[in-house]
C-alpha cells in the first residue's frame, strides 16, 4: 500500500490547483463540503449523545473515526487525479467536508474537561482510541478504495 499522498491542506490545494481552477471556485467548494460537513457533524453527535448520553464524548469519536476513513477513501480511490475535477473533489470533500465533519478542536477541550473532572480513565481512553481509531480508519479507507480502483 502505497501511502506517500502528501498533506492536504488549503496551501497545497491551492499551489497545485491554481493554473486549473479560480480560487473563487475552489472556495465556494470548500465553503459548500464544510457546511455539508458541519450540518452532519451536528445531526450525528446530537443522536449519538440522544442515545449514549454524555458521561463520554462518543459523538464526537464517531465522527472524527467516519471522517479519517472518509478522507483515506478518497486518497485511496484515485479520485483526485490531475485536473479540474480533482482539485474540486479535494476542496469539496478532503478540505471542505471532511474538515467540517470532523473536529480537534472539540476533541482537545473535551479531553481537557475529562482532565479537570480528574476523569484521567476516560482521558486516556479518548486520547487513545480517537488517534489509534482514525489512523486504523484511515488506513482502512485508504486500502478499501485503492483495492476497488485497482479493480
Amino acid at each position: 500500500m502505497d501511502l506517500s499522498i502528501g498533506i492536504i491542506s488549503a496551501g497545497s490545494l491551492y499551489r497545485a490547483a491554481s493554473n486549473r481552477q479560480s480560487e473563487e471556485v475552489l472556495y465556494f467548494y470548500v465553503a459548500l463540503g464544510c457546511a455539508l460537513g458541519g450540518v452532519c457533524r451536528f445531526l450525528c453527535v446530537s443522536l449519538v449523545t440522544r442515545y449514549a448520553g454524555d458521561a463520554f464524548p462518543w459523538g464526537t469519536l464517531i465522527v472524527n473515526l467516519i471522517g479519517s476513513f472518509f478522507l483515506g477513501a478518497i486518497f485511496g480511490s484515485g479520485l483526485l487525479a490531475n485536473g479540474a475535477e480533482g482539485a474540486q473533489l479535494q476542496a469539496f470533500a478532503g478540505i471542505g467536508y471532511c474538515g467540517g465533519l470532523t473536529t480537534f478542536s472539540a476533541f482537545s477541550l473535551q479531553n481537557y474537561s475529562l482532565l479537570s473532572q480528574n476523569a484521567a480513565g476516560k482521558l486516556a481512553v479518548n486520547i487513545l482510541s480517537t488517534v489509534v481509531g482514525c489512523l486504523v480508519a484511515a488506513a482502512g479507507g485508504f486500502a478499501l478504495m485503492e483495492r476497488w480502483a485497482a479493480g
